[in-house]
């Protein structure tokens, strides 16, 4: 746990993508920054930088435009980008991003952030087949035949749990034995910077659960705030990372309903209601969707189930 300040403007969420175009024209980079502004500051100036595993400038200075919702928008065409891939299937190269936050003058550094990204575009095929639908991660167009394992804290005390080179020796055997997928268990915990990190430079790809594991959960408040909360928080962190590809709702929530009995001990109780895209809380988010996402992990539609006095 720990305390964060910040005066004038900050930077509160970055979204890059990387896009490829049919008609073979070189492929794009898009960056959106949100900030968060005191009603007394003007409009800041950006400068944005993104460099290329070889240390070439592809995008530099000042660039974009910002719209009414304080995003700050910019792109850039690559002619020759570095693309990302899962482990087995070719190398990791990482680009890195540096972004400044400045007053109108240009001489006050309001905030800055610095990190690293891959370029890739991931999606899931589950189009039509002769025995169902198709469930089939696609990393860069390539069909990917993902082998891993579950990812849980291996230690009851997180701050050993989480030493990055502990972690780092446990998703490196995760590969020794052929994986290149850990799926982060719903009953577990969002990971630190340094697991997803490690991920994208090992080239092993993350399946991420929201952490909902073998229960039913309230969706009163302040239970629903907190969810929501924490929600936006990690999806706004986590978004920059190749390595992340699917975003999952739950940990057997469904299974547990459905074969557990669960259905038939709740159903009469007053306040109880199976939530979908289309009701209740979860419609907050949006209808989640299958989405073809350039550095964006692909979302799963799925349901919560849920009791309420």
């Amino acid at each position: 746990m720990r305390l964060e300040a910040w005066s004038r403007a900050r930077i509160r969420r970055i979204e890059p993508s990387f896009v490829t175009y049919d008609d073979k024209s070189d492929p794009a980079f898009f960056l959106d920054v949100d900030l968060e502004l005191l009603d007394t500051v003007k409009l800041p100036t950006l400068n944005v930088e993104l460099v290329s595993p070889a240390g070439v400038d592809e995008l530099s200075g000042q660039t974009g435009e910002w719209d009414t919702s304080l995003t700050f928008g910019t792109s850039t065409s690559l002619s020759d980008p570095k693309l990302w891939w899962p482990a087995g299937h070719g190398s990791q190269p990482l680009y890195r991003l540096k972004i400044r936050v400045l007053d109108e003058t240009e001489k006050a550094l309001f905030d800055s952030l610095e990190t690293r990204i891959g370029l890739r575009t991931v999606e899931l095929d589950t189009s039509p087949d002769d025995i169902g639908r198709k469930f089939v991660v696609r990393v860069n167009g390539k069909p990917i035949f993902c082998k891993g394992f579950n990812w849980i804290p291996d230690d009851c005390f997180l701050d050993r749990a989480c030493e990055r080179e502990r972690v780092r020796e446990r998703i490196g055997q995760a590969i020794d034995a052929g994986g290149n997928m850990l799926r982060v268990w719903g009953g577990g915990i969002f990971e630190t910077d340094d697991f997803y990190d490690i991920c994208d430079e090992l080239g092993v790809l993350v399946w991420q659960d929201f952490l909902f594991a073998c229960a039913m959960y309230p969706e009163e408040q302040p239970f629903a705030g907190e969810v929501e909360a924490e929600a936006r928080y990690n999806v706004a962190r986590l978004a920059h990372h190749p390595s992340l590809a699917i975003w999952n709702g739950c940990n057997e929530n469904i299974w547990a309903y459905r074969n557990w009995g669960w259905r038939e001990q709740a159903l009469g109780r007053a306040g109880f209601r199976v939530l979908t895209a289309r009701s209740g809380f979860a419609a907050q988010f949006g209808t989640p969707r299958l989405i073809r996402a350039p550095l964006r992990p692909i979302r799963i539609k799925a349901r919560m189930v849920v009791y309420t006095n």
